[in-house]
């Protein structure tokens, strides 16, 4: 009996000592999963930020890169802040140093400006005159730079308050705008020797932004705002439309990948002002709430790089903030770039290496008194 006992008791022993070493085994499998199952973390970017100009500025830039990764940037700059009296601005990298010019004084111009650069880098602008203090309809119009002069053409002398320019593979200039007193959305075209204008949608009440891209056939694909979030196709005969989000008032941004699939940044400004991702999957639209943090966002705009990974940037209006979001392919990184005084616009560009070009205004004292054109990119140490 007392043998058994301690048979008993031995393999006990044994059974117990295992306990331990299986734990230990335990655990390193546990660690080894989540160690390769775990999205790494992204590495906070380091920000260069640069005020270009110091003057009061006013809604709106948008940032293009040349071949070489030298950033352009349109935008509007006011004469009188108390009149709301501003000039369209152009402010340029040469590789050395930043040159800005005056592109339009006549009148009140420069509002929602919109910049797309040709095969030789040269810019051309889309941007709105005000009707109010110029004392009848509003324009649109539209600036090219041909390497020693700016010219200048008024494309609409009834129109509404924003547009969006893109520039095909022969250099011709594409625009997309609202007519004046809710008579639509209109697309332009230059045809060598005139502008071609059509109707894309005239129903309702074109709201906030108008964004613009060409496919690989040089075919335009129009985002808008009626009545809830629109997409606008040109087949090649018609105009397709869809509907992406319903309701609400949205600003958008819109990029092409490499299927010519659509990908949309937006944010409902008359709802919670979170932002988000919409892209076009081949079948159906796929709709993500990116952040959900921050509220009130108002401008974003989006970019794809050259693995069709989107990324945007977006400022929100309730802690006037600025925000980068990316993402890898397997998660979203979203980092802040300017923590305070950022006003409503902001627009983004990708280089050669995917690193994100950002422009932005600020608006230091709040109100209709705003601050500068800021420049920000990431800086490679």
């Amino acid at each position: 009996m007392l043998k058994t006992k301690l048979r008993a008791r031995g393999y006990l022993n044994k059974r117990l000592l295992w306990i331990p070493v299986l734990s230990i085994i335990l655990v390193f499998i546990l660690l080894t999963v989540v160690f390769f199952s775990a999205t790494p973390s992204e590495t906070p970017l380091k920000w260069n930020v640069q005020i270009l100009d110091s003057a009061n500025i006013g809604e709106g830039s948008s940032i293009a890169l040349d071949s070489s990764n030298n950033p352009q940037i349109s935008y509007c700059g006011f004469v009188n802040d108390i009149n709301e009296r501003c000039n369209l601005k152009c402010a340029r990298w040469n590789g050395s140093g930043w040159s800005i010019q005056t592109v339009d004084s006549f009148g009140n111009n420069g509002f929602y400006s919109s910049i797309a650069l040709d095969s030789h880098g040269y810019p051309h602008i889309s941007y709105y005159t005000d009707a109010y203090y110029n004392g009848s309809s509003g324009h649109i119009k539209y600036a090219a730079w041909n390497g020693s002069a700016w010219n200048i053409q008024t494309i609409d002398d009834n129109a509404g308050d924003g547009s969006s320019i893109a520039v095909d593979s022969a250099n011709n200039p594409h625009i997309i705008y609202d007519g004046f007193n809710n008579s639509g959305l209109r697309y332009a075209k230059w045809a060598g020797s005139n502008w071609l204008v059509q109707a894309v949608d005239s129903a309702g009440f074109i709201e906030g932004d108008k964004c613009l891209a060409l496919d690989s056939n040089s075919n335009p694909r129009v985002v808008y705002n009626n009545d809830g979030l629109k997409y606008a196709k040109w087949n090649g005969s018609d105009w397709v439309i869809q509907s992406v989000l319903s309701g609400g008032a949205f600003r958008s941004s819109v990029a092409l990948d490499s299927k010519d699939y659509p990908h949309i940044s937006c944010t409902n400004f008359w709802a919670d002002g979170y932002l988000n991702y919409a892209h076009w999957t081949g079948t159906t639209w796929s709709i993500q709430t990116i952040d959900s943090t921050n509220k009130n966002g108002g401008g974003n705009s989006i970019a794809l790089d050259s693995n069709d990974n989107p990324h945007m940037s977006c400022s929100y209006s309730a802690n006037n903030i600025l925000n980068y979001a990316k993402w890898s392919g397997s998660a979203w990184s979203i980092q802040t770039v300017n923590s305070s005084d950022v006003w409503t616009h902001t627009s983004i560009a990708l280089d050669d290496n995917n690193n994100p070009h950002i422009s932005y205004c600020t608006n230091p004292s709040g109100g209709f008194i705003r601050g500068g054109l800021n420049y920000a990119t990431v800086a490679i140490s």
